[in-house]
Protein backbone atom coordinates (compact mmCIF):
# COMPACT_ATOMS: atom_id res chain seq x y z
CA UNK A 1 0.00 0.00 0.00
CA UNK A 2 1.37 3.46 -0.92
CA UNK A 3 2.30 5.68 2.26
CA UNK A 4 1.14 8.36 0.31
CA UNK A 5 -2.42 7.49 0.67
CA UNK A 6 -2.29 7.19 4.35
CA UNK A 7 -0.61 10.63 4.78
CA UNK A 8 -2.95 12.31 2.24
CA UNK A 9 -5.85 10.57 4.56
CA UNK A 10 -3.99 11.70 8.18
CA UNK A 11 -3.21 14.97 6.43
CA UNK A 12 -7.59 15.64 5.07
CA UNK A 13 -8.36 14.70 8.84
CA UNK A 14 -5.60 17.13 10.64
CA UNK A 15 -7.58 19.95 8.58
CA UNK A 16 -10.95 19.03 8.68
CA UNK A 17 -11.31 18.53 5.06
CA UNK A 18 -12.69 15.03 5.40
CA UNK A 19 -16.19 15.97 6.45
CA UNK A 20 -18.41 15.23 9.23
CA UNK A 21 -18.61 11.41 9.11
CA UNK A 22 -15.31 10.60 8.91
CA UNK A 23 -13.49 13.30 11.37
CA UNK A 24 -11.27 11.46 14.50
CA UNK A 25 -13.05 9.91 16.77
CA UNK A 26 -11.93 7.77 19.87
CA UNK A 27 -12.58 4.46 19.18
CA UNK A 28 -11.58 0.58 20.04
CA UNK A 29 -10.72 -2.08 17.26
CA UNK A 30 -12.29 -6.04 18.62
CA UNK A 31 -11.63 -8.73 16.65
CA UNK A 32 -13.91 -11.63 17.12
CA UNK A 33 -13.38 -14.02 13.96
CA UNK A 34 -14.55 -13.47 11.62
CA UNK A 35 -15.07 -10.37 12.09
CA UNK A 36 -13.70 -7.06 12.69
CA UNK A 37 -15.30 -4.37 14.17
CA UNK A 38 -14.84 -0.54 14.90
CA UNK A 39 -16.82 0.42 18.54
CA UNK A 40 -16.70 3.62 19.78
CA UNK A 41 -14.44 3.57 23.07
CA UNK A 42 -17.46 5.93 24.80
CA UNK A 43 -20.04 3.37 24.53
CA UNK A 44 -20.48 0.07 26.53
CA UNK A 45 -23.17 -1.54 24.43
CA UNK A 46 -21.89 -4.31 22.15
CA UNK A 47 -23.98 -3.82 19.60
CA UNK A 48 -23.40 -0.45 18.71
CA UNK A 49 -20.48 -0.19 16.39
CA UNK A 50 -19.22 2.05 14.08
CA UNK A 51 -18.26 -0.55 10.91
CA UNK A 52 -17.85 -4.14 10.91
CA UNK A 53 -16.21 -6.60 8.28
CA UNK A 54 -14.63 -9.55 7.74
CA UNK A 55 -10.99 -10.10 8.93
CA UNK A 56 -10.24 -11.96 5.37
CA UNK A 57 -11.55 -9.29 3.55
CA UNK A 58 -8.47 -7.27 4.16
CA UNK A 59 -5.63 -6.99 1.33
CA UNK A 60 -3.11 -4.86 2.91
CA UNK A 61 -1.55 -3.52 5.85
CA UNK A 62 0.71 -0.48 6.46
CA UNK A 63 2.25 0.58 9.47
CA UNK A 64 3.69 3.64 9.19
CA UNK A 65 7.73 3.97 9.82
CA UNK A 66 7.82 7.70 10.43
CA UNK A 67 5.22 7.66 13.32
CA UNK A 68 4.61 3.72 14.45
CA UNK A 69 1.51 5.05 16.12
CA UNK A 70 -0.31 4.92 12.67
CA UNK A 71 -1.21 2.19 10.97
CA UNK A 72 -4.06 1.60 7.97
CA UNK A 73 -5.56 -1.58 5.91
CA UNK A 74 -7.16 -1.82 2.32
CA UNK A 75 -10.71 -3.28 2.43
CA UNK A 76 -11.38 -4.66 -0.84
CA UNK A 77 -15.58 -4.01 -1.58
CA UNK A 78 -15.89 -7.21 -3.95
CA UNK A 79 -13.39 -9.89 -2.85
CA UNK A 80 -14.50 -11.86 -5.70
CA UNK A 81 -14.15 -9.03 -8.22
CA UNK A 82 -10.17 -7.68 -8.60
CA UNK A 83 -11.18 -4.40 -10.61
CA UNK A 84 -13.43 -3.81 -7.37
CA UNK A 85 -12.89 -0.65 -5.42
CA UNK A 86 -11.28 -0.75 -2.58
CA UNK A 87 -11.37 1.58 0.89
CA UNK A 88 -8.55 2.41 3.38
CA UNK A 89 -9.16 2.61 6.96
CA UNK A 90 -6.42 4.67 8.80
CA UNK A 91 -5.80 4.65 12.41
CA UNK A 92 -3.77 5.81 15.42
CA UNK A 93 -3.26 3.81 18.33
CA UNK A 94 -2.87 5.40 21.91
CA UNK A 95 -0.24 2.94 21.93
CA UNK A 96 2.14 2.29 19.21
CA UNK A 97 3.38 -0.73 20.84
CA UNK A 98 -0.06 -2.89 20.53
CA UNK A 99 0.10 -2.16 17.11
CA UNK A 100 2.51 -4.98 15.31
CA UNK A 101 0.10 -7.47 17.54
CA UNK A 102 -3.16 -5.80 16.13
CA UNK A 103 -1.65 -6.64 12.66
CA UNK A 104 -0.77 -9.86 13.53
CA UNK A 105 -4.06 -11.35 15.24
CA UNK A 106 -6.40 -9.59 12.36
CA UNK A 107 -3.77 -11.67 9.79
CA UNK A 108 -3.92 -15.02 12.06
CA UNK A 109 -8.00 -14.70 12.49
CA UNK A 110 -8.04 -14.16 8.18
CA UNK A 111 -6.24 -17.08 7.23
CA UNK A 112 -7.57 -19.53 9.94
CA UNK A 113 -11.19 -18.60 8.41
CA UNK A 114 -9.69 -18.69 4.99
CA UNK A 115 -8.38 -22.32 5.97
CA UNK A 116 -11.96 -23.64 6.53
CA UNK A 117 -13.23 -21.75 3.92
CA UNK A 118 -11.12 -23.97 1.44
CA UNK A 119 -11.26 -27.04 2.83
CA UNK A 120 -14.96 -27.28 3.68
CA UNK A 121 -15.40 -31.03 3.91
CA UNK A 122 -13.01 -31.32 6.87
CA UNK A 123 -14.50 -31.41 10.38
CA UNK A 124 -14.62 -27.85 12.04
CA UNK A 125 -11.85 -27.41 13.90
CA UNK A 126 -12.51 -24.55 17.52
CA UNK A 127 -11.92 -21.41 15.84
CA UNK A 128 -9.38 -18.96 16.90
CA UNK A 129 -11.86 -17.31 19.14
CA UNK A 130 -9.36 -14.91 21.38
CA UNK A 131 -11.45 -11.50 21.80
CA UNK A 132 -8.62 -8.24 21.34
CA UNK A 133 -9.31 -4.89 21.80
CA UNK A 134 -6.96 -1.76 20.54
CA UNK A 135 -7.96 1.54 21.99
CA UNK A 136 -7.05 3.79 19.05
CA UNK A 137 -8.26 6.72 16.98
CA UNK A 138 -10.21 6.52 13.34
CA UNK A 139 -8.01 8.63 11.41
CA UNK A 140 -10.48 8.39 7.78
CA UNK A 141 -11.77 6.41 5.39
Amino acid sequence: MLPWLVADIRRKSERGDCGPQVQPRDVQLVLNPPFLRCVPSNNSNSSVFIFEHKAQLISRFIHNSNDLSYFAYLLRGQPDNPESEMSCHVFKACDPNQVPEVISRIRQASKSVLKEEIIPNRKPKKRFTTHKSLKCFTVGR
